[in-house]
C-alpha cells in the first residue's frame, strides 16, 4: 500500500490503492507468467531489465536494490527459496513456512508476548502459481494460491499451537529433520528449538542474524535450547489468540517474490496496540475483501484441525476482517512499511526481509 511517506492521500481508500496499481500493472498479463519469463533465478544484475519492463514504477521503495550488492539484489528471496530455510516449521509441495532471520515479532512492539509466532510463507514450487505482490493485479488460480498459502501459514501456527509431530509438518521438514539426526515423532515445537540452538555465534550475530527476543526484550537466541523452547512453549500455549496475515504493499518491499507474514495475535487487545502493526502490514484478508474475493462461504467463517494436521472449514458464524474487528471498518485502511528480513544464512552483505 502507497506508505504515509508517499505523496499520496493519507485518506486514500484500499480499493482505490489497488486499482492505482491496476494501472500501472497495466497490461503485464498475469503476475504468475510475468514472474516465470521474467525474473531471473541466476544472481544477475536486474537494472536494465527492472527499467524496460517498467517495474521500477510499480516498487518504488529505496529498498529495492536492482544491482548486485554481494549476492544480494532484490531478486535474493527468489533465489533463497530453492535451498532449506534455517527456522524450517511447515510445508506442502509447493510452498514452505519458516520463521524469518533477524528480529522476528519486531512490529508487535516491546513487550509483546507473540514475537515468536511470527512466521512467513513464501512459493518454493516451479510449477505453481507465483506472485510478486498481492496488490496487483491477480488472477483466479493466483488467489486460490493466496488462499492455499493463508491456509498453510495458520496451518503451521496451529501445529504450533499443538506441537504436532515433524511426521505432520510436510515432507521439506522432514527431510531437514533427519539431516539433523531427529525423529519425525520430535514435536514442531521441539525442532523449531533445535535448529535456533544450533546457530552458532557469528551467524546470530551477522548478517541479517537472529534474535529471539522474550516478552521482557531480552534476546535469549543464545540461550540453551531448553530456554529457547520455553519461550516457544510459553508463545503458542496463550489462549485466546487468533491467526492473522499481512504482506508489505509494492512500496515498502525489497523484494520481488511475494512473501506472506503470519502471527498469532490477541483476540480482545486495545486497538494502539495494533497501530504498530498497522503502521507495516497490509491484511490479507482485507486485500481479499477490497478485491471481492471470499476466503470461506459466508457460514464458514473459523477454521479447525483436521486427522491429517491441515486446516479444515467448520461451520461458525463469519470472524470479522482484522480492521473491522478493531475499528469497525470493511479493511480500506492505511497499512504500510515492511519489516525487513532475510531467508537463509547465505552470505550477503543486506538483509532481505
Amino acid at each position: 500500500m502507497l506508505s504515509r511517506q508517499s505523496t499520496a492521500p493519507e485518506s486514500k481508500s484500499l480499493k482505490e490503492t489497488l486499482s492505482t496499481y491496476n494501472k500501472l500493472w497495466g497490461e503485464k498479463g498475469s503476475q504468475t507468467a510475468f514472474f516465470r519469463e521474467n525474473i531471473p533465478l541466476d544472481p544477475v544484475d536486474f537494472t536494465e531489465t527492472s527499467t524496460r519492463l517498467g517495474v521500477k514504477e510499480i516498487f518504488t521503495s529505496e529498498k529495492v536494490c536492482t544491482q548486485m550488492r554481494g549476492s544480494f539484489n532484490c531478486n535474493m528471496v527468489y533465489r533463497q527459496t530453492k535451498v532449506v530455510p534455517d527456522i524450517l516449521v511447515y510445508s506442502d509441495d509447493n510452498h514452505d513456512v519458516l520463521q524469518p532471520l533477524g528480529e522476528p515479532g519486531r512490529d508487535l512492539g516491546d513487550g509483546d508476548k507473540m514475537k515468536a509466532s511470527h512466521l512467513m510463507v513464501v512459493t518454493s514450487g516451479d510449477n505453481c502459481p507465483i506472485t510478486l505482490n498481492e496488490m496487483l493485479p491477480t488472477t483466479a488460480e493466483e488467489n486460490a494460491d493466496t488462499v492455499m498459502r493463508h491456509n498453510l501459514l495458520i496451518s503451521a501456527l496451529t501445529a504450533l499451537q499443538k506441537n504436532h509431530p515433524i511426521s505432520k509438518c510436510g515432507a521439506r521438514v522432514i527431510a531437514k529433520a533427519k539431516g539433523m539426526g531427529c525423529l519425525e515423532t520430535m514435536g514442531i515445537r521441539e525442532f523449531m528449538a533445535r535448529q535456533i540452538s544450533s546457530f552458532s555465534p557469528e551467524f546470530l550475530e551477522g548478517t541479517p542474524g537472529y534474535k529471539l527476543l522474550n516478552e521482557d526484550n531480552t534476546d535469549i537466541a543464545q540461550s540453551t535450547e531448553k530456554d529457547i523452547l520455553g519461550l516457544i512453549n510459553t508463545t503458542f500455549n496463550q489462549e485466546g489468540v487468533v491467526a492473522r496475515t499481512f504482506i508489505q504493499g509494492p512500496d515498502n518491499c525489497s523484494q520481488l517474490l511475494s512473501h506472506i507474514h503470519g502471527f498469532l495475535l490477541p483476540q480482545e487487545t486495545p486497538f494502539v496496540h495494533y497501530c504498530l502493526l498497522g503502521d507495516n502490514y497490509i491484511s490479507v484478508e482485507d486485500i481479499f475483501i477490497a478485491k471481492g474475493v471470499k476466503f470461506a462461504k459466508e457460514d464458514e467463517g473459523e477454521k479447525e484441525e483436521g486427522e491429517d494436521g491441515r486446516i479444515v472449514d467448520r461451520v461458525k458464524e463469519k470472524r470479522p476482517s482484522l480492521c473491522e474487528m478493531i475499528c469497525g471498518s470493511s479493511g480500506d485502511e492505511d497499512e504500510d512499511e515492511g519489516l525487513t528480513r532475510q531467508l537463509t544464512a547465505s552470505v550477503q552483505e543486506v538483509s532481505v526481509f
